[in-house]
């Protein structure tokens, strides 16, 4: 069937135009009539290269005479595909079969074993160590298996862990407020007129109260470093009105940094101290346990085959054998299993240590740069 010929449309009316130095002209159009044999796959093909209502002006050259572009996917055969766009896909991770496992290691069956053998004594137990060496998750531990057993224990009492966070800059009053956080976190929210008007012991009785009144018999100070000598002074307090009182109370004070030394230069605080727990960093043979414990496909592993326990020394190392750095560790190397897959291995480990390693450094490189310090006087500018 002959093609139909069409005229343009005039200058004034909006179509496909040419300019040169006699101003607008007309170009002649073809329009292709449809085969009724076309499939539903090559009509929504050529729909893509219709001409759009709202914008006459894009008219494609395959409805142009004399162009031969690709009316169909047959036409393209012979020609360089399209480069295909890759867009990012979420990929969420997977949570970890033993995410929330805790596993149990010698330190802390140690650590627990010692703490209460000195319980009736109401003694205050310090437990010390580096950062992220699991003294928190121990503490968690010893909660959650003192409160189990109290439950079907005659001599059984309750244990409670909280996190101390801070003094306030300008406080007046610290020994009455490092009290009432201790109520606040073990019995429930004190009246704001009664911390005003009562003094520390007071206060203090008031919390043993609350504490006889719930059977809590242990209380568990994380970050412990962080209180001053009139926090220090307060806990103590509480101890000595319950110890009066006949009620045993055990303070487990857990922290870092100036903890021990602050307590070393109070002689009173420190004739009250019991017993002295140290968190060390775990050894090869105790960081196999917990990687064992913590991802299964480390089971398959023995330390006596070289290969397999120099994945364990890797991880070793570069957690400097602190379990608190074991958990994410495991996480970016199970994510990054998951998308890239392959078995254990030390390049593996190696790469997933790298990507974090690398841009640490860059980003210490970058802090310590002359221009980060553009505007801070110099020590040793002369004045």
């Amino acid at each position: 069937m002959p093609h139909q010929h069409v005229t343009a449309p005039t200058a004034a009316t909006p179509g496909v135009i040419t300019a040169d130095a006699q101003g607008p002209r007309l170009m002649p159009v073809t329009l292709r009539t449809r085969s009724s044999a076309i499939t539903q796959a090559d009509a929504a093909t050529n729909d893509e290269h219709a001409p759009s209502l709202s914008a006459p002006n894009l008219l494609p050259a395959c409805d142009v005479e004399g162009s031969a572009p690709p009316t169909s996917r047959g036409d393209t055969d012979g020609k360089a595909p399209r480069p295909v766009s890759k867009r990012f896909r979420v990929q969420f991770p997977e949570k970890r079969e033993t995410e929330t496992v805790i596993v149990e290691t010698p330190l802390m069956t140690r650590t627990a074993t010692r703490t209460l053998a000195l319980h009736y004594g109401s003694p205050l137990v310090v437990w010390t160590g580096p950062s992220r060496n699991g003294k928190t998750e121990t503490a968690k531990w010893l909660r959650d298996n003192i409160n189990q057993a109290s439950e079907s224990d005659p001599n059984g009492f309750r244990a409670v862990l909280f996190e101390y966070g801070g003094g306030t800059a300008g406080s007046k009053n610290e020994m009455k407020r490092v009290i009432r956080s201790v109520y606040q976190a073990t019995v429930a929210k004190l009246d704001e007129g009664l911390f005003r008007q009562s003094p520390s012991e007071d206060l203090a009785l008031h919390v043993v109260k609350g504490l006889r009144a719930k059977n809590i018999q242990m209380l568990m100070v994380d970050e412990a470093g962080l209180l001053k000598v009139e926090g220090l002074r307060a806990l103590v307090t509480i101890r000595d009105v319950a110890e009066h009182h006949g009620w045993p109370l055990s303070i487990v004070l857990i922290g870092m940094d100036n903890l021990p030394a602050d307590i070393a230069r109070l002689p009173q605080i420190e004739r009250r101290v019991h017993e002295w727990c140290y968190f060390e960093p775990y050894v090869l043979e105790e960081t196999y346990e917990l990687l064992v414990g913590l991802d299964p496909q480390f089971a398959k592993l023995h330390l006596d085959v070289p290969a397999e326990r120099d994945m364990i020394a890797f991880i070793q190392e570069i957690c400097a054998g602190l379990p608190g750095l074991l958990a994410p560790f495991l996480r970016k190397l199970q994510y990054n299993q998951s998308m890239m897959g392959g078995p254990l291995s030390l390049t593996l480990l190696r790469l997933v240590h790298m990507m974090t390693d690398k841009e640490h450094q860059k980003a210490l490189s970058a802090a310590s740069t002359e221009y980060k310090l553009e505007g801070v006087p110099s020590k040793t500018k002369k004045r």
